[in-house]
């Protein structure tokens, strides 16, 4: 700026000293402060495209023939204040800072925070909205896919909620096991419940629920709830309500079609065995049996299907399976008509059953030879009875641990009592004397011993029945 030297008069006149003290039209002139500042201008989100910067007076200047003065110079005030060095108040041009920043309410806060938070890049903006971007947006987890707005005030956790949180973070024992626990999970205080719904019982606990099961089982039986008592309509229970007839045959059409590839050779084989002597487990073992060629009927699978379908009734305390002995008589109503659809068309069949009762196991015989199947054999997987409760328990344990942890529909449960009454002097189990009753009747049969864990079914006994064959 180009400033007229002054004279070196050691006593200028009165005109000379009311000139040099009145200001020079060309000296920039301080704007005056307004009485009522106007609120600084709204900032534009990162994504918009920012406003340019208008050029202060101090990096360019226009001519003084061109500048128009924005309003007339008042006077001289003595008593006006100086103007300071003390910086004004920003505008939408000027980048905040912590002296002349404003505070803004928690609605522009959050917008703020909102805008912030979607992408952008950071050499494409100005210096001040990328400090401004940089000075809002909320620190975020590298991990983290969604960034939250946080209030302002956030208290901090009481001791209790602490040692809560470190109690359910590090698990002190095996009862207490949530090592897998989210954050979410821990806040809601529902990691605990989770793992210790979850968690494998002790071998104390599960005796002690055995014991509670038997106990709800008679109850409900003794309350007429199970299916052929509330289900029925004739005094017998052998008439179904045409709400359950529909049922069964919605499940025997299910079941029938996933045997579509079964040929039809009028070929028969029934498979005898006390519960847990693993039949399934011999039969697929057998090279002689190829299963692919036969429809396999088994009433506990049948169970498994009413309770995934939630026809068992629900009895507090017990998982499904626990309580399918409710549907035992149904479940064997629909093996019988999935029989007699099978029969009719001469399908080659599998009856996975105990041969616990010799008539019942000779009516399914008669039936088949009735219904022209030429070759009805016999397979009879044997175990001790103590074996048998001990799998048992072991199968029901096994599937009442997966059921606390979320998979499937718990272990079926068979009171050890049940297997027990089986017991036979002469041939160890009840089932296995059904079976010698029944070798008369069967074109081929075989004895297999299945009752070391661990170890493949050993052969025991084999026949063929010439008589049959011959008539056949």
């Amino acid at each position: 700026m180009n400033v007229d030297r002054i004279p070196d008069d050691p006593v200028p006149d009165a005109e000379t000293a009311r000139l040099t003290d009145s200001p020079r039209a060309d000296a920039p002139r301080p704007t005056p402060e307004p009485e009522h500042p106007s609120p600084p201008e709204q900032r534009q989100p990162p994504d918009r495209e920012p406003e340019p910067e208008r050029e202060s007076h101090d990096e360019q200047q226009e001519p003084e023939s061109e500048r128009r003065p924005e309003s007339p110079t008042p006077p001289n005030d003595p008593d006006a204040p100086a103007p300071t060095d003390s910086p004004s108040r920003p505008t939408g041009n000027t980048p905040d800072t912590a002296d002349t920043a404003e505070p803004r309410s928690r609605q522009e806060h959050a917008v703020s925070i909102e805008t912030t938070n979607e992408p952008f890049h950071e050499e494409s903006l100005p210096n001040d909205i990328e400090k401004e971007h940089r000075s809002t947006e909320p620190a975020r987890d590298e991990d983290a896919s969604v960034v939250e707005p946080q209030d302002d005030f956030q208290e901090e956790d009481p001791p209790e909620s602490q040692q809560l949180r470190k109690e359910l973070i590090e698990p002190t024992g095996p009862a207490q096991d949530v090592k897998h626990a989210s954050p979410t999970d821990v806040v809601n205080n529902s990691a605990y419940v989770s793992a210790e719904s979850s968690r494998p019982l002790t071998s104390q606990e599960h005796a002690e629920r055995e014991s509670d099961i038997f106990d709800h089982l008679v109850k409900a039986h003794g309350e007429d709830l199970s299916t052929d008592c509330g289900h029925t309509t004739d005094p017998d229970r052998q008439q179904w309500t045409p709400q359950r007839d529909a049922l069964h045959g919605e499940i025997v059409a299910e079941i029938y079609g996933r045997a579509s590839e079964v040929p039809c050779e009028y070929k028969a084989l029934i498979v005898g065995g006390l519960g847990g002597s693993g039949k399934t487990t011999v039969l697929s073992h057998t090279p002689e049996i190829e299963m692919s060629r036969f429809l396999i009927i088994n009433p506990d699978n049948i169970k498994e299907e009413l309770a995934r379908r939630g026809l068992v009734p629900e009895i507090e305390g017990l998982t499904p399976m626990e309580a399918s002995d409710l549907v035992h008589e149904e479940s064997s109503a629909i093996a019988r008509q999935l029989a007699r659809k099978a029969q009719s068309d001469g399908k080659n069949l599998i009856w996975d059953i105990t041969m616990s009762s010799e008539e019942s196991t000779q009516r399914r015989i008669d039936d088949l030879r009735a219904a022209g199947y030429t070759q009805v054999d016999g397979l009879f997987v044997d175990i001790p009875i103590e074996t048998s409760v001990k799998r048992m328990e072991l199968r029901h344990r096994e599937g009442h641990d997966k059921y606390r942890a979320g998979i499937g529909l718990g272990g079926r449960f068979v009171p050890p009592e049940i297997i027990r009454r089986q017991t036979d002097s002469e041939w160890g189990c009840k089932n296995r004397r059904t079976f010698e009753a029944m070798k008369k009747s069967l074109n081929n049969w075989a004895i297999r011993d299945n009752g070391t864990d661990d170890q493949p079914a050993r052969l025991v006994e084999s026949s063929r029945n010439e008589k049959l064959h011959q008539s056949s």
